[in-house]
């Protein structure tokens, strides 16, 4: 997913979490967060989503796209997170 995303312009990192991977997409400053999280709660509303899941780091946004997550922002598995990895 990573990879896919990266070849559009997109900046991804992996996350590494025990026994469990998954990348996360860079969203920007929370201005820019906030307008991504509008269009997931308005493409992604059957059923509705209440709560995006992301990582803050140095005012840079960052959110989850498991793909054991209903929609893109959804629930991490695990919060404790050993490593991240940047694709760039």
């Amino acid at each position: 997913m990573a990879s896919c995303l990266e070849a559009i312009g997109a900046r991804c990192r992996i996350v590494l979490i025990r026994g469990h991977a998954y990348p996360e997409l860079y969203c920007g400053n929370k201005e820019d967060f906030e307008l991504i999280k509008q269009a997931i709660v308005h493409l992604f509303n059957h059923p509705p989503v209440r709560e995006i899941s992301y990582h803050e780091m140095k005012g840079e946004y960052w959110i989850n796209l498991d793909y054991s997550a209903m929609n893109p922002g959804g629930p991490y598995l695990n919060d404790q997170v050993y490593a991240l990895i940047e694709t760039d």
